[in-house]
């Protein structure tokens, strides 16, 4: 029997406890942008003291992760809460592709070539990763294995946001799909994915 399950975590990316008295809860699963969620919730509700300012959800199905996210807004009624977010590809749209690794910034741009997801991978981990300047490695960003897809592409990272970037490059490399998803509950770290597109024709 498939299941859906919503979990609580904490500002850092710790796992609270499922989500089982929600009244309903509605996603919207962007391509390649930040998606949205809202979740309504009774006021007597456990999770209610879960799901504070700073922390998130995570959205499994069949026990295989679907979404993750931040919460951006708590609206308080005389009866429920209504709590709204976007998922963690935010964090790709907050993030600059900065010209180089830091100040002085004496780069024009970040120039890379190579094949797509690779190339993708290491504006994501120069930016927002163990790669980035300490005073940005602030998302948790962590990367599974680099599947090594897509076309040649070259990239030119220069103060536009990183989603931005991203966005070019996985268009230019074939119509890749990415995504930033927390996909094991057993960690605190957020994993920056790069798929290929199902063929539909």
């Amino acid at each position: 029997m498939t299941a859906w399950r919503l979990i609580a975590r904490d500002r850092d990316l710790v796992i609270q406890d499922t989500i089982a008295d929600l009244a309903s809860f509605k996603i919207k699963l962007a391509y390649n942008a930040v998606g949205s969620w809202a979740l309504r919730l009774d006021k007597a509700s456990p999770a209610a003291g879960l799901l504070t300012e700073g922390t998130g959800i995570i959205l499994h199905y069949d026990e295989h992760p679907v979404a993750s996210g931040v919460i951006d807004a708590i609206e308080t009624t005389e009866h429920e809460i209504v709590i709204t977010g976007s998922d963690d590809n935010v964090i790709l749209e907050e993030m600059l592709a900065l010209p180089n690794k830091q100040a002085p910034f004496t780069a024009e741009y970040d120039y890379r070539a190579g094949v797509a997801s690779t190339v993708m991978r290491q504006y994501v981990d120069q930016n927002a990763g163990g790669a980035a300047a300490s005073e940005r490695w602030v998302t948790r960003v962590s990367f599974d294995a680099d599947p090594g897809i897509g076309l040649t592409v070259y990239g030119y990272g220069r103060w536009q946001s990183l989603l931005e970037l991203l966005q070019e490059l996985a268009f230019a490399g074939g119509a890749l799909r990415f995504r930033l998803t927390q996909s094991d509950i057993q960690t605190t770290y957020r994993v920056f994915f790069v798929e290929a597109t199902f063929d539909r024709s």
